[in-house]
């Protein structure tokens, strides 16, 4: 089975890939299985199963969620868990859940605030199941090494990851190996021999359209703090930024 794993959607509030465009690119590039992670939110990744499934696709319900250290992905979740919590309470809700504990782009300079901090990852390693060796957004190819470096030290298991937002990005980052239906077989799937990872690298663009997308939606909700947090950032004030 061909996998995509760490997809966005419009339930991001940097995305606005919806389910026909979706759909659209996992028949282009075969794909038989997404995890569908979207920020903080799991709507999309639970309401969109059955729809998938009629087209031959199967859908991971998964979160990216931003905990008060960095990001962490669950998958095989079937309850939103909130943002904010720290790095072991939200490892514990997943595995309340019976899910994948999963770790994106452990290592990147460019979202150095998403990337779980080095000192939360070693307290919750015992309890990381995979980490990303490759991540569809590395603006640079040198992260996968530094990303396979982390992975080794912790001793997970290695992925590949999407992180696709825009319709173009999807089917670019692959992982072949055998069918699984729960976290179990899942996670044995990817200790296969047959595991073939497909990797491609970051198409610049994307980043820009995310951060049109993102200030777009903050200026549809009226939220002026997110758009004052993005100008102080740009503008280099200093001024902490909330998570």
């Amino acid at each position: 089975m061909r996998y995509l794993l760490h997809v966005h959607t419009s339930c991001s509030q940097d995305s606005i890939l919806d389910k026909y465009l979706l759909l659209l690119m996992c028949c282009l590039y075969h794909i038989d299985c997404v995890a569908i992670t979207d920020h903080n939110e799991l709507r999309h990744a639970l309401a969109w199963q059955g729809f998938f499934a009629r087209h031959g696709v199967r859908i991971i319900p998964g979160e990216e969620v931003f905990t008060a250290e960095g990001e962490i992905i669950g998958l095989f979740l079937s309850q939103r868990i909130p943002a904010g919590l720290t790095p072991e309470q939200t490892v514990s809700e997943i595995r309340r859940q019976g899910g994948v504990v999963y770790v994106p782009h452990p290592f990147d300079q460019k979202r150095h605030r998403s990337v779980l901090r080095p000192e939360a990852l070693q307290r919750i390693q015992q309890d990381v199941d995979c980490i990303e060796i490759h991540n569809g957004r590395n603006v640079e190819a040198w992260y996968d090494a530094r990303q396979q470096a982390v992975c080794e030290r912790v001793g997970a298991l290695p992925v590949v990851g999407e992180d696709a937002h825009c319709f173009f990005e999807v089917g670019r980052n692959i992982i072949e190996m055998p069918s699984s239906q729960d976290t179990a077989s899942f996670l044995q799937a990817l200790r296969s021999p047959e595991v073939v990872f497909q990797r491609r690298p970051c198409i610049g663009l994307a980043h820009h359209v995310t951060k049109f997308v993102r200030l777009g939606k903050m200026i549809a909700k009226g939220d002026v703090h997110g758009i004052q947090r993005i100008l102080y950032r740009r503008l280099g004030s200093g001024k902490p930024q909330a998570g």
